[in-house]
């Protein structure tokens, strides 16, 4: 999969001659989000965190990291038609009409779904 994100290049340099990367190449090579300071990781990861929980759906979370893992594997067809299937499953659901209430009002979301036990999007 590395060189799938990366190229055979940089890949090869990697895992053949062992080399190690900084943060920084990590982020400019698309491996990573963003490089910061050591002292900086928890906070910017628990600021994501904390943005994700308050503002995303827990379904549509689930829902949207299924698709990105398999989409690494299918065709551009399979996606469009894995987003249109979870576009539709979603827009019926409670969180939906929540979600564009609580923006029109300014104010978080309250989700009121949970992902279930069975959830075949997680």
């Amino acid at each position: 999969m590395l060189p799938r994100l990366i190229g055979v290049a940089r890949a090869a340099e990697m895992l053949i001659a062992g080399r190690t990367i900084t943060g920084a190449q990590a982020a400019h090579w698309g491996l990573a989000n963003q490089a910061v300071a050591a002292a900086d990781v928890l906070t910017t990861a628990l600021a994501l965190a904390n943005d994700i929980a308050a503002n995303v759906s827990p379904l549509s979370a689930a829902m949207s990291k299924r698709i990105l893992w398999r989409g690494l594997a299918s065709s551009a067809e399979e996606v469009d038609a894995m987003e249109r299937d979870a576009h539709l499953i979603l827009m019926g659901r409670p969180d939906a009409l929540e979600g564009g209430r609580a923006f029109g009002e300014r104010r978080s979301p309250m989700w009121q779904s949970a992902v279930p036990d069975d959830w075949p999007y997680q």
